[in-house]
């Protein structure tokens, strides 16, 4: 075991995300004497076992698991971290996120006693600064649980990859894990939120079967949530079904937006025949699809669409847009990505090849719009 190094681990499916996220691991500060490490773990069938064959391939003693879509902000978090595990041996894992106690259901987000700080984006980017404050002068506050955008940890204790979780839960189960095998959880204080999560639109698909599984292994005794966990995802695999029907109405959408590219305002014509169409389209099924991620970026680009036609803008957002639901959430994500590295100490290279792009492929109008939903906007604390 290499007691100077770190290693992260990050279960990954996007070369995207996890691009991003290592430029951001390249600008940590490293101590006197540590080294880092990136496992990157593709094709895992699930986070726990994804997360036992990255263990496995580190002799780091220090490993930070996180999304691919987690961006640590804190240049020093390695040195910040490591204060407080060299401090304090008892305590095994960190997160930025936790709980004090979980509630009966076992869904951390349910619960008043949340503490830690997050910079989380769906649309727009929000610092969240959680129900419970951390005391400043202690540096960290003991939870149950935290949250697994992302956890480092002190000593390698397994994942139970047998316990079916798939990608839910697997948080949960390793702070249970941790505190069956006599050490305790922590979440840091942090002045200013230390990691970026571009958490986007939640995917409940297994949600509930994991929480089954996680409440039997743990918390048999609670035979009523148990149950609740069968009728719970039986609804969510209705819900699933009904967001069929979102992809028909997304791909007419798309067509008539298409439309509206030759037209900078429409007025009259087969771009305003095209571009009304597209509107009342989206805007007849708003609440219905609201919680769907293509969906709620179409109704962005034509609001963008229409306060460049206020401005008078002829070279407006739709006329380089692709008929293509994949094309056009990555496309909006690049965007994002490249504004959030312009708020970031990143080297001067870095920041003029995000200004560039930027101005190549934005009007002034929408440069403004997409501004404003990625500036951190303080939520509650």
């Amino acid at each position: 075991m290499n007691n100077h190094k770190i290693c992260f681990i990050i279960c990954t499916n996007d070369t995207d995300y996890f691009t991003e996220c290592e430029r951001y691991l390249r600008e940590l500060s490293i101590p006197d004497g540590f080294s880092t490490e990136v496992v990157p773990i593709k094709n895992a069938h699930s986070m726990t076992a994804g997360y036992n064959r990255g263990m496995k391939q580190s002799d780091a003693r220090y490993k930070v698991y996180l999304h691919q879509d987690v961006f640590i902000l804190n240049r020093n978090f390695i040195a910040d971290t490591l204060q407080i595990f060299q401090q304090n041996k008892k305590i095994g894992m960190i997160g930025m996120v936790g709980t004090k106690r979980l509630p009966e259901n076992v869904c951390m987000w349910t619960t008043p006693l949340r503490t830690g700080a997050l910079r989380s984006c769906v649309l727009n980017t929000v610092d969240d600064y959680f129900d419970l404050p951390v005391s400043p002068a202690k540096g960290f506050s003991y939870v149950q649980a935290v949250d697994g955008l992302l956890l480092m940890t002190q000593y390698d204790i397994p994942w139970r990859e047998d316990l079916d979780l798939g990608w839910d839960f697997y948080d949960i189960s390793q702070s249970l894990e941790f505190s069956r095998q006599g050490y305790r959880i922590a979440v840091p204080y942090q002045s200013t939120p230390w990691v970026l999560h571009d958490n986007g639109f939640l995917h409940l698909g297994g949600y509930h079967l994991a929480r089954k599984n996680l409440l039997l292994e743990y918390f048999p005794e609670r035979s009523a949530e148990i149950a609740a966990c069968d009728q719970a995802y039986k609804q969510s695999m209705e819900r699933k079904s009904h967001w069929k029907d979102a992809s028909h109405v997304i791909a007419q959408a798309l067509e008539s937006m298409a439309r509206a590219q030759t037209s900078v305002i429409p007025s009259d014509g087969q771009s305003a025949d095209g571009y009304s169409k597209a509107v009342s389209i989206l805007r007849t099924h708003l609440e219905e699809y609201q919680e769907n991620e293509t969906y709620c970026i179409l109704c962005l680009l034509a609001n963008i669409y229409e306060a460049e036609c206020a401005a008078g803008i002829t070279s407006h957002i739709l006329s380089q847009m692709k008929p293509d639901p994949a094309w056009i959430t990555a496309r909006v994500r690049q965007i994002k990505f490249h504004l959030w590295q312009l708020q970031y100490p990143f080297p001067a290279d870095i920041q003029y090849e995000a200004s560039t792009y930027l101005k190549s492929n934005l009007s002034e109008t929408a440069l403004q719009y997409f501004s404003k939903l990625t500036e951190p906007m303080a939520s509650h604390g």
